[in-house]
């Protein structure tokens, strides 16, 4: 991916942007901004720790990183990753930290969670929980690593510093770090770089304006999107649902008349593969489905919610195997849903701006983006 920052409003902004990746973030990302704007005042109603094995081939590969120390060092089945789920009147949120500091809305428990209640004995909210967390933390609040400073010390802290930590749940969240590292600092001290520039990345995924890449009109492989970087895309557009979903996470029940974007891998599986998006009918008009890549039928997630309506399809591909534009390609899609005619006289109209040649459809979409205002 190309993450770029235009630098046109106030030379400030440039060296502040540059401080923070070279020293790293002195407070949230702008995601979790958004998320706390929501619901940082609300009472906290419900506080669950979620404990979630590593996969078996993460485990296998610290194993082997580690010539098999961590296997040796530990008495345990597995490792785990900790989060707390915020229930509040606004909804349920995850809190975690991987390389950096986390929340997201709305999270699918993993499979093969281990959960935990944490009983709220007196009313507080996100706010007052991230602060004591913070003043009880100190430096060690924002810093990642994988050692003294992960994601077990950091939801601990999160009790202990609220006064919500017992003996049993302490015991539920914490495995003895210092004896997994033993005699592997070497390792630890790679995750730690590693988990730094990760940390910068994330500043520069969400900081500033995406740029579309193109090479001289070839498919690029540096123009993957985020569902960070979809959601921003759109913001504002009333036609999308305003969130995206991997394709075993979309809601029982979806609103009408809008698009919604899904990755077609499911959560339990990784971090995403493909982008595809479709808008649901205002009333008997066909399901729309847009896969840039492979046109033909939705996959079943999508075509349970069609069965009433049917659905729309393209066979034709857009997309070329070596480009990575799928996302850009359903942000295009679903800006062209505008003007006179239907929704379908919309989408026809944004397929026919494409060729049979997909080598060139990198460069008719940068154009297209640039018309749409996008980039």
């Amino acid at each position: 991916m190309v993450f770029k920052r235009k630098f046109i409003q106030d030379p400030r902004d440039t060296i502040n942007f540059i401080k923070t990746i070279i020293h790293g973030r002195s407070g949230y990302s702008p995601a979790m901004n958004d998320i706390l704007k929501e619901m940082e005042k609300e009472p906290i109603q419900k506080l669950m720790i979620v404990r979630t094995p590593l996969s078996k081939v993460l485990n296998a590969a610290l194993n082997v990183l580690t010539l098999g120390r961590i296997s040796k060092n530990t008495n345990y089945d597995t490792l785990f990753h900790l989060a707390v789920y915020i229930t509040t009147a606004k909804g349920v949120y995850s809190l975690e930290k991987n390389e950096v500091i986390t929340m997201m809305k709305d999270p699918k428990l993993p499979p093969k969670s281990e959960t935990m209640n944490v009983p709220i004995m007196y009313p507080i909210t996100t706010a007052t929980l991230l602060n004591n967390t913070h003043e009880y933390m100190g430096d060690r609040f924002l810093v990642y690593d994988p050692k003294d400073c992960n994601c077990q010390n950091f939801i601990s802290s999160v009790l202990k510093a609220n006064h919500l930590d017992t003996s049993d749940n302490i015991k539920f969240v914490l495995q003895n770090v210092e004896t997994i590292f033993k005699g592997i600092t070497r390792f630890a001290t790679f995750g730690r770089k590693l988990t730094d520039i990760a940390s910068r990345i994330d500043i520069i995924r969400q900081g500033g304006d995406l740029h579309f890449k193109t090479t001289g009109g070839a498919p690029s492989r540096g123009n993957g999107l985020t569902d960070v970087e979809l959601v921003r895309l759109l913001k504002g557009d009333h036609k999308f649902v305003g969130k995206v979903y991997m394709k075993d996470e979309l809601p029982d029940t979806l609103e009408k008349n809008k698009w919604y974007i899904i990755n077609m891998q499911n959560s339990y599986d990784g971090d995403g593969t493909h982008w595809v998006c479709f808008k649901t009918p205002l009333r008997k008009e066909p399901m729309i489905y847009f896969d840039p890549l492979i046109g033909g039928d939705p996959p079943l997630e999508v075509l349970e919610h069609a069965k009433k309506s049917g659905v729309v399809f393209k066979m034709m591909e857009v997309e070329n195997v070596n480009s990575t534009a799928c996302g850009w390609f359903c942000v295009a899609c679903i800006l062209s849903d505008k003007g006179a005619g239907s929704p379908l006289v919309h989408f026809k109209r944004f397929i026919s701006h494409f060729s049979k040649d997909t080598e060139r459809n990198d460069l008719i979409l940068h154009n297209l983006l640039l018309r749409l205002g996008a980039i």
